[in-house]
């Protein structure tokens, strides 16, 4: 049976699984890890023939080119300076240098769906996705290298936990959640990165996978061990503020702290999945997820080391899972959600609401970005679609004297600048 692509992912499709433009598009190529061959003699002969060839995996095998590759399954958005970068299923890679106007396809060394990317700066980046691949680029996003994946990940865990210096009760249940991750999830998908400077990055998995490098991925350590998460719940949002990361999940988890002490568990507001987490300027970290639900913490610079943070629900007429997250350049926060529609966070910060921001796709989305021209990048199952301003043209040439001036019509509110864009096909496939 195919893996689900993101507990994100699979609760969208089962909220939306009547709209056949993007669910076909978003089923996963199956990932099932194959059996390690036996080796075999002839008889007779006490030498064993060499075993056949495994069959090439995700891991092994080059993302494939295809047309339109900005129509596909786009599950992560980043930046990289002024370049937009996207990724999704099956490896696949997309980069635009005009704003979001044109993408091209790069190829990856792998056809693992890519669940996360995040640029430190404009030419150093990471990307993660399904059967752990961890992967780096330090040209932009151009050319990238497997460094890691999940069987090691997981591997590495379990002996860090075999020879753990904690008593035998605390060794024991380390062990035995590691031998548990190695039996039950061959996929061992990374879904969120934290990553600092050219060398410090932290990986989060699902059913508890973590790891880190602080040599730029040459070396790496068990890292789940550092996480106050009992449950191993999906984790499915992360954002980062002065320092601070605040991590969210299901069933309202919400995990912070200095991530060099580790990430300590914390009060949550809501019981519900959060799907996602916002540094959102002067209301502080919003999570968000299921039913509309988002809230703001009651410091815009919360010390979550303290662990006690306070929050302010955000009222709003969103009537469905808000999924992305982004603040803009100019401090606005907008939150889009599973029917494709957006919002943006209006209000005092002690009394926050969500107001349309008249941006939209067709289809639940997934991921946000910027541009440098500040227009808005939406990403998801039905690809990416660009809102912002409309490029600029020749002056268009006047056969008559123009009309006579007529008073100025009122000013539209600030989100209904931005204007559709259809993202030109790629220039290559």
């Amino acid at each position: 049976m195919p893996k689900p692509l993101h507990p994100l992912v699979l609760f969208l499709a089962a909220l939306l699984a009547s709209a056949p433009f993007w669910t076909a598009a978003a089923a996963p190529s199956p990932h099932a890890a194959p059996k390690a061959p036996q080796h075999a003699s002839t008889p007779g002969s006490a030498t064993p023939l060499p075993p056949p060839a495994r069959p090439a995996g995700p891991l092994d095998t080059p993302s494939r080119p295809v047309a339109h590759p900005e129509r596909q399954f786009i599950e992560t958005l980043a930046t990289a300076g002024s370049r937009l970068v996207g990724g999704g299923l099956d490896g696949l890679l997309i980069l635009s240098d005009d704003d979001g106007l044109t993408w091209r396809q790069v190829q990856m060394p792998v056809s693992a769906t890519l669940t996360d990317i995040r640029f430190t700066d404009e030419r150093t980046g990471w990307a993660v996705g399904h059967l752990g691949a961890v992967l780096r680029t330090d040209d932009g996003g151009e050319h990238w290298t497997l460094l890691y994946d999940g069987a090691r990940a997981a591997q590495a865990t379990l002996e860090a936990a075999r020879v753990a210096n904690a008593a035998d009760s605390v060794r024991e249940r380390q062990v035995a959640a590691a031998q548990a991750l190695m039996r039950d999830d061959p996929d061992r998908p990374f879904l969120l990165i934290q990553a600092r400077g050219l060398d410090t990055v932290r990986l989060l998995g699902a059913d508890g996978l973590a790891v880190e490098s602080l040599d730029g991925g040459r070396h790496w350590l068990p890292w789940s061990n550092a996480i106050d998460s009992p449950d191993r719940l999906p984790l499915d949002g992360l954002a980062e503020r002065n320092g601070y990361v605040l991590v969210a999940g299901a069933r309202g988890i919400l995990l912070g702290g200095l991530p060099a002490d580790g990430l300590h568990g914390m009060k949550s507001p809501y019981d519900g999945s959060f799907f996602g987490v916002v540094d959102a300027g002067r209301y502080g970290f919003v999570p968000f997820g299921q039913q509309g639900h988002a809230f703001a913490s009651t410091d815009p610079g919360p010390d979550l080391a303290g662990r006690e943070v306070g929050w302010h629900r955000i009222a709003g007429p969103s009537p469905t899972a808000l999924t992305a997250g982004l603040l803009r350049q100019d401090g606005s926060v907008l939150l889009g959600d599973a029917s494709g529609a957006t919002w943006q966070i209006a209000g005092k910060p002690d009394s926050p609401r969500l107001e349309p921001a008249h941006a939209e796709a067709a289809f639940p989305i997934l991921a946000m970005a910027e541009a440098a021209d500040h227009s808005v990048i939406l990403a998801g199952p039905g690809g990416v679609v660009r809102f912002g301003p409309e490029p600029a043209g020749p002056p268009p040439v006047q056969s008559a004297p123009p009309p006579p001036a007529q008073p100025a019509p009122p000013a539209p509110p600030p989100a209904a600048a931005l204007h559709p864009t259809t993202p030109e096909p790629s220039p290559r496939p």
